[in-house]
């Protein structure tokens, strides 16, 4: 069982940034969805207490929740997984964060095209590969995963003209706040104290270390372990300077998702945690 108490930290990390209002969260909206289908579920009932310590309102716009497994706040021994992921900014286009709630086994992968056409929600085209990926490829437990968007700050006063922003507008204000975006991630870290930090895609990579080697020359190379740009010091205690790279398996970075790139990225995980 996670603590509670971590979990209201985590909200007062995100409070003074405005991205997950409480206002935004309509019936409509991907968690309120799953808090319905699955009242049970140790997500649906803790997104809520982080929800809660939200404001209210904000002239943000908003952004993905982040995703915790079932232990991974909790005191029980496991080997804890940070990822950092990225939105399309697209919004006929879903995430693995905003979907992250339904990988682990919650729902069939055969299920999840009806489930989201039943409840209106944006599509994801690349679900069954996220989560094949992360759950059978990479074998990691979810139970012990934290999964969170790089850059998902944006700058105040643009949510009027969101929706008719297309994808190109939205990365460039995304962009204005790039600082911003990488010290919330920092701060994610710090508290969540993980074992390994997984970088999907440039994104990622930008943020925890702007001077790394663009992904096709990491991948080439083989160096999926790389160096964050400043050490990060846990509130646990721990000391991490270190992040292993994976390609997304959408957008852009599609290209370098494939057998090979996977198997490399295991492998980083093994060496990395040996």
């Amino acid at each position: 069982m996670n603590d509670l108490m971590k979990i209201t930290s985590l909200g007062e990390i995100f409070k003074p940034y405005g991205i997950y209002p409480q206002d935004r969260f309509h019936e409509k909206t991907a968690v309120r969805v799953f808090q319905n289908t699955h009242p049970f579920h140790h997500y649906a009932k803790e997104a809520e207490h982080f929800i809660q310590t939200q404001p209210v309102n904000s002239d943000r716009i908003g952004a993905d929740m982040p995703y915790w497994g079932k232990k991974y706040f909790s005191k029980e021994k496991g080997t804890r997984y940070f990822i950092i992921s990225q939105d399309s900014n697209s919004l006929d286009a879903g995430s693995i964060v905003f979907y992250a709630q339904l990988m682990n086994n919650e729902i069939s992968p055969d299920e999840i095209n009806t489930y989201i056409n039943k409840h209106c929600l944006t599509k994801f085209r690349s679900w069954g590969e996220a989560r094949k990926f992360l759950l059978l490829e990479l074998e990691l437990d979810m139970d012990y995963v934290y999964l969170t968007d790089a850059k998902k700050v944006y700058p105040i006063g643009k949510k009027e003209q969101n929706l008719k922003a297309d994808q190109n507008q939205r990365q460039k204000w995304l962009s204005f706040e790039e600082e911003t975006s990488r010290k919330l991630v920092f701060e994610e870290i710090e508290l969540c104290s993980p074992d390994v930090i997984i970088a999907m895609g440039t994104n990622a990579l930008d943020l925890l270390n702007p001077n790394l080697p663009t992904q096709s020359v990491i991948l080439e190379e083989n160096k999926l372990i790389q160096k964050i740009a400043r050490t990060i010091k846990c509130e646990n205690g721990k000391i991490l300077n270190e992040l292993i790279y994976s390609p997304l398996p959408s957008g852009a970075n599609r290209k370098y998702f494939n057998q090979e790139s996977k198997i490399k990225v295991k492998e980083a995980i093994y060496k990395y945690l040996a």
